[in-house]
């Protein structure tokens, strides 16, 4: 048992070695054709707005970077502010963390012509990623309260299962009962403490988004705050954030100004905070459709409305 562990995990080092050396490759080229890149502080995807440059050079330890820019705004980086950047070639988008070294240092674009540019330190932990992800953006106020509906899909106490018909609804329509979500089986198979038992099958998430969706009232409703291509922002009210459990599953649904019908996401509970009034503020990670599957029409809808409400933004900063 324990030489098929190393076995495995020395394939898996093998594995993320060849995937970095692919992506180093990848931005040698993109450097070569002065590709456009994003930087922004490490930690502040999807907070920050990203600021746009163009690949220069990648010498002696360095990548350097035309001049960063913001559309309608002054950028604050300096001398040892670490980064995250994003870069995209040949329909891949790839990301690594850096820190950069100058600010604002001359640097020749050609024989005509010398700009100001940033330099950053070789880059690390580089892989792929969705520079679209990095952004989440806060609901517009026209569009007034979003109300997501949502079932949790990891609540599960053999014997003792709650009526689909129980609703506990308040005056402002938004409610939230946790004992709604009990149910009398697991959605999900259970797993086995036997290591050579067979990988389950894989989830059909569709299927118990139907089962869910059809034979129970919603679990709680609840109010959309913000969202990204890979996230959405929710507050919960009547529910505090040690009743929520961290990775925990639920079902989202749905309608956004401008779509003919409802969306319905399978989510991965990943951060609750407790607000004043009884209200918990939940970030979510999309699980439905998987991330690999970027070009699905649910997530076309948040990406769509994503770019959209950040154009809307800018636009507004730099009026």
């Amino acid at each position: 048992m324990f030489s098929k562990r190393n076995k495995n995990t020395k394939s898996s080092k093998s594995t993320s070695s060849n995937s970095s050396e692919r992506y180093l490759k990848m931005l040698r080229e993109a450097v070569e054709r002065n590709a456009s890149i994003g930087i922004v502080r490490l930690g502040r995807s999807g907070v920050d707005p990203m600021a746009q440059g163009r690949l220069l050079e990648w010498n002696d330890g360095e990548l350097v970077i035309e001049k960063l820019q913001i559309i309608g705004r002054e950028t604050d980086f300096n001398s040892t502010t670490r980064v995250e950047a994003f870069f995209m070639f040949n329909g891949h988008m790839i990301t690594f963390e850096s820190e950069i070294t100058y600010i604002d240092t001359p640097e020749r674009l050609n024989e005509q012509k010398i700009v100001s540019a940033v330099k950053l330190k070789d880059p690390i932990q580089i892989r792929e990623g969705d520079r679209r992800a990095a952004y989440r953006v806060s609901l517009p106020v026209s569009w007034g309260d979003v109300e997501v509906r949502l079932w949790f899909l990891d609540r599960v106490r053999k014997g003792n299962s709650a009526p689909s018909s129980m609703n506990f609804s308040t005056n402002n329509t938004r409610y939230t009962n946790l004992l709604a979500a009990i149910r009398e089986e697991s959605l999900f198979p259970e797993p086995s403490d036997d290591p050579d038992a067979p990988e389950p099958p894989p989830i059909d998430w569709n299927e118990i988004m139907e089962r869910v969706m059809t034979t129970e009232t919603p679990h709680a409703v609840a109010r959309l705050v913000d969202l990204t291509p890979n996230g959405l922002g929710i507050l919960m009210y009547n529910v505090s954030a040690m009743q929520l459990d961290r990775f925990e599953r639920l079902v989202l649904s749905f309608q956004l100004p401008e779509e003919p019908e409802p969306t319905n996401y399978v989510v991965e509970m990943r951060q609750s905070k407790d607000l004043q009034g009884s209200t918990c503020r939940v970030g979510t990670l999309l699980v439905h459709p998987d991330a690999r599957d970027m070009h699905a029409p649910q997530r076309k809808v948040l990406e769509r409305l994503a770019m959209r409400i950040q154009r809307e933004q800018l636009k507004n900063r730099s009026a």
